[in-house]
């Protein structure tokens, strides 16, 4: 062979080689990339477990049902996560997919894929029930007479039960002695703004953690102009203030009736609605990450609140 032709079948050769090489790595980035899991939920579903698990690590509570991996097609129904001591039971995806037959009040056009568009879902779909008094509304709540006087529950300290909705932990000696102690302006309704917690089957000692995150217990941001106890969204026909932008917030005349109206929102859309009952279903979309919000810190800062509020002995 001369030393052309060598030279010839020399680069010839390394371009085989380089050519083999690229077609192996090719190979194995494609099944590497096919292989990864999603990072966001998809059509197929919201996979809860896979989610809070990413958000909240080993603080998901562990008597919640998580669902399994999301099918290869939307559902129509999906296991939902149950609220401690109930059985797991299902319901339509509302958060996610279109009903079959479009039948259902929630009209989806798309997948739901962030906690914003679960957020404006769950927002919406209040809207449409206080307007069709599917649920009775603050003003109505308000002048139902008051419960009888109910146990308060002690719980331990880290034990995992931080429902918004359940069994008052706190008594109204503790509740009122916080607002106080934290200057809020909502002290003199601390009564009041209790007693209506109990009607709707809230914890005071959760609502007051919420209360304190929110605006440090009505002093801070625009709750203090608006006594605004959750920072709500806007629904229809609600005395809305929209200078802050991003859907705006609702506008209360007293404390006792921004408690009422979170109390509400919690108990007949986060948990009767679309069944999102513990601290770690319900503040990534009342706080989605996508408004600014940090949803790990809000679970914990509630969290050690709580446990606060708790250990206080009057």
């Amino acid at each position: 062979m001369g030393k052309s032709s060598f030279k010839s079948w020399w680069l010839f050769s390394l371009a085989c080689i380089a050519l083999s090489s690229l077609t192996g790595l090719f190979f194995w980035w494609g099944s590497v990339a096919t292989s990864a899991p999603a990072s966001t939920p998809t059509a197929a579903g919201w996979n809860y477990a896979s989610y809070y698990q990413s958000q909240v690590g080993d603080n998901l509570p562990a008597q919640a049902a998580l669902t399994p991996a999301a099918p290869a097609t939307p559902p129509t129904t999906r296991p939902i996560i149950a609220q401690p001591d109930t059985q797991v039971n299902t319901q339509p995806d509302l958060l996610n997919t279109q009903p079959a037959g479009g039948s259902d009040p929630v009209t989806i056009t798309a997948a739901i894929t962030s906690d914003w568009d679960k957020a404006q879902l769950i927002t919406n779909e209040y809207s449409r029930m206080l307007a069709s008094n599917e649920i009775p509304g603050p003003a109505v709540v308000e002048a139902q007479p008051s419960k009888a006087a109910v146990a308060v529950v002690t719980v331990r300290a880290g034990t995992g039960q931080y429902n918004p909705i359940g069994p008052p932990t706190i008594s109204l000696e503790t509740f009122a002695y916080f607002l106080k102690k934290n200057n809020s302006p909502a002290y003199p309704e601390a009564a009041s703004m209790y007693q209506n917690c109990i009607k709707l089957s809230c914890d005071p000692a959760v609502a007051l953690a919420f209360f304190n995150h929110e605006s440090s217990m009505g002093t801070m941001g625009a709750a203090v102009g608006h006594k605004s106890f959750g920072n709500i969204r806007c629904t229809a026909g609600w005395p809305c203030d929209y200078s802050g932008g991003g859907g705006g917030f609702k506008i209360y005349s007293t404390w006792t009736e921004g408690l009422i109206d979170w109390a509400i929102l919690l108990k007949d859309v986060y948990a009767a609605k679309f069944q999102l009952y513990t601290l770690e279903q319900i503040i990534p979309v009342y706080a989605p990450a996508e408004d600014h919000n940090q949803p790990v810190v809000y679970i914990n800062t509630v969290k050690s609140l709580v446990d606060q509020y708790r250990a206080y002995r009057p």
